[in-house]
């Protein structure tokens, strides 16, 4: 094998390690949204916020959805409209308010979720405004708003690097290392 293909080897398992996303499409999240810590769960249908077109519309007591085309998670009253929105590597959540919102949880239950890490890409949500990613539950917790707008947040889930591959990257990486080392010792 030449040094070129252990190095072109070796920045293959580079880009892959550094490159793993999630694929969430086909799994199965369950919601809640909870309006100042307390029952019921707006996104449940039986509770009768839940317009039509949305993944948890029609669903009975269930909110619990399969990721896919289309929004997930709505719920709306006269003052307020909010979705969440999956996709393969992203959740989207989005506040339309009127006049302003009460503190809202959110809570995502997925086993798609574990061994995945997460990581803003925007938000414009008012100070206060939390996300952690623990095992297989996804929490967005939005503060009081105090006037009417669009806020929106939005992360990416990615996957973490097995144990496993981060070695595997090492060895190659120092393979290539001694291997160059080796051609330079000796005139090649």
């Amino acid at each position: 094998m030449t040094f070129k293909h252990y190095a072109s080897v070796s920045a293959f398992a580079l880009l892959m390690a550094v490159s793993a996303r999630a694929d969430l499409i086909g799994t199965s999240v369950t919601g809640q949204m909870l309006i100042q810590g307390n029952p019921p769960n707006y996104f449940e249908s039986v509770n009768g916020y839940v317009p039509a077109g949305y993944g948890n519309s029609g669903l009975g007591a269930s909110s619990t959805v399969t990721i896919g085309a289309g929004i997930e998670f709505g719920y709306a009253d006269p003052a307020n409209t909010d979705t969440a929105d999956f996709t393969g590597t992203t959740v989207t959540l989005q506040d339309v308010s009127v006049a302003g919102s009460l503190p809202v949880e959110y809570i995502f239950t997925d086993a798609a979720f574990s061994g995945l890490s997460l990581s803003l890409d925007s938000n414009n949500f008012p100070a206060g405004f939390t996300a952690s990613l623990v095992g297989d539950v996804l929490t967005l917790s939005a503060p009081s708003i105090g006037s009417g707008g669009t806020y929106l947040a939005e992360y990416t889930l990615s996957s973490v690097p097995e144990p496993s591959a981060v070695i595997l990257l090492a060895t190659v990486l120092l393979a290539v290392t001694l291997l160059a080392r080796k051609r330079i010792a000796s005139g090649l």
